[in-house]
């Protein structure tokens, strides 16, 4: 009886073992790093309007530089990373938020707390992720004076805001909007196109090289116009999210103008709302023109 106990105690704790590494597997700290030995790690996530740096101390005691504490007006997806590099070098770390399927990724929309100082925790703001999946990856890619190299792998972020949300019903295509005298119609919208540079030199078919495509058809007072296109857009979908892009190009074919911007947000969702702005690039009548006469140059 006696030796059944005791290969039970040893089970047991055999058992609390196997958990308590599995434990702490799950719950270290994610650090990825670059060839140059920068380093970065995640250290918290939070969602909501106030938003308060975690305290990190250094292996010598001494605190590490954070970002300020800040709020925003709306509930707010803001990822918390420790920065650390050699401060005598130029280093500029740029995150995107990706899916689990790598369809589609949106930059980050803001960097607070930066100090450039080789060893700090920054706050990134996400506008746009993947809330509808429980989880998500944050790429980070540096610039320094060794060049340009994204991190092998990526961050694993849990998502604290995801649904259920409602979805949208999308308008069918061609879809025509007026404003005052200028007519534009949307004729086809396509994602995953190639964009006209490229941020991941390694893999072109990484979504951080894609794009979105836009086709339209412009119209002044009932007339096909070419002299007006779009410079920047808006895209929001049904969870939340909203994230501005610029146009990195417009091809006319006739009186088709085929714009590519990022970015766009992810495909599978349904529906998104796009908000573009146009600009009248020539062929201004005289009303529109403000001539500056008599300005001394230097």
């Amino acid at each position: 009886m006696k030796t059944k106990i005791l290969l039970l105690s040893v089970a047991a704790i055999l058992i609390i073992g196997i958990v308590a590494a599995a434990v702490w597997w799950m719950l270290r700290p994610q650090v990825i790093t670059f060839s140059d030995d920068a380093k970065l790690t995640l250290l918290a996530v939070d969602y909501g309007k106030k938003h308060k740096p975690p305290d990190v101390k250094a292996s010598s005691g001494t605190r590490v530089r954070r970002g300020n504490s800040f709020t925003t007006t709306n509930d707010t997806l803001v990822v918390w990373v420790r920065q650390e590099y050699d401060s005598k070098q130029y280093h500029y770390f740029q995150y995107y938020a990706y899916d689990k399927a790598g369809a589609a990724c949106v930059g980050a929309n803001a960097n607070y707390g930066g100090n450039r100082q080789g060893n700090e925790v920054v706050g990134i703001r996400l506008d746009g992720f993947p809330r509808r999946q429980g989880k998500f990856f944050l790429r980070v890619q540096e610039q320094g004076n060794g060049g340009q190299e994204i991190a092998d792998r990526p961050l694993v972020v849990r998502n604290p805001a995801r649904g259920p949300f409602s979805s949208w019903s999308p308008e069918s295509l061609p879809a025509t909007k007026d404003d005052d005298d200028v007519s534009v119609t949307l004729t086809k919208l396509a994602a995953g196109a190639a964009m006209p540079y490229t941020r991941n030199n390694d893999d072109p078919d990484d979504a951080m090289n894609k794009g979105v495509q836009a086709t339209f058809n412009v119209e002044r007072n009932g007339k096909p116009v070419t002299n007006w296109q779009p410079v920047s857009v808006e895209t929001s979908d049904a969870t939340g999210n909203h994230v501005n892009g610029y146009v990195s190009g417009n091809q006319w074919n006739g009186n088709d103008d085929v714009a590519t911007y990022q970015y766009g947000l992810w495909p599978d969702e349904p529906a998104w709302k796009l908000r573009f702005e146009f600009s009248q690039q020539s062929d201004f009548a005289d009303s529109e023109l403000w001539s500056v006469q008599n300005i001394p140059l230097e």
